[in-house]
């Protein structure tokens, strides 16, 4: 399970916190009807309980089947690693959830967007920079400490969330007569020790970007 774990996270962390930063940059382009398209991508946030992913999930309204059922995609796993087979499985099967899960980062996003002074966008077109390079020198080297953030809530988010399987695990043996509660505390000790494990890892490769950021 706990590989699992890690899969997931290596998985869905980048592609949750990057599909939020691509959406705020999108929403926050002023056009008619964007506080309406900002508040359809935070509503799954407002309904998004345990109770509900689970009777989502058990109408198979949280996968993406018609993509998995493709004939390259059953290639791709019939030829690929086990490790990257499973993967993209993984993918495929939490395609939709990634939608649910980046409501929250993608307000934290508009926020930091909304306090960068737009005079440091003009000066950059009167320098003649292009979009491109204004998105990589201006906007990026910002919003690193919110993509921070983000990344923290998300694997915060998916790791304690009701529908997680070590969760569900540790909750059943808690009432197990042949586990009981000091083996279910002994898993959640180790499961915590992931958890953070995990948020190191991405604290490091945070640290070396804003490292780099700054150099530049």
């Amino acid at each position: 399970m706990l590989i699992d774990y890690f899969l997931q996270m290596i998985v869905f962390v980048p592609i949750i916190v990057s599909f939020a930063m691509i959406m705020s940059l999108l929403l926050n382009i002023e056009l008619k009807g964007r506080s309406l398209f900002r508040t359809i991508y935070f509503l799954p946030v407002v309904i998004a309980s345990g109770p509900v992913f689970e009777k989502l999930m058990s109408k198979g309204a949280m996968t993406f089947s018609g993509l998995a059922n493709l004939g390259f995609v059953k290639m791709l796993q019939t030829n690929l690693p086990p490790v990257f087979s499973r993967v993209l499985a993984m993918f495929i099967s939490g395609f939709i959830m990634i939608l649910w899960y980046s409501g929250v980062q993608i307000l934290v996003y508009l926020a930091g967007l909304q306090k960068i002074d737009k005079s440091m966008y003009e000066a950059a077109k009167i320098d003649g920079a292009s979009r491109w390079q204004i998105l990589w020198k201006i906007t990026m080297p910002v919003l690193a400490p919110l993509t921070f953030v983000n990344t923290v809530y998300t694997i915060v988010t998916l790791s304690t969330f009701a529908t997680s399987p070590i969760i569900k695990k540790i909750l059943v043996d808690m009432y197990r007569p042949e586990r009981g509660l000091g083996y279910a505390s002994a898993l959640a000790w180790i499961y915590f020790l992931s958890i953070l494990a995990v948020i190191g890892i991405f604290s490091l490769i945070s640290a070396i970007y804003r490292r780099k950021v700054k150099v530049v």
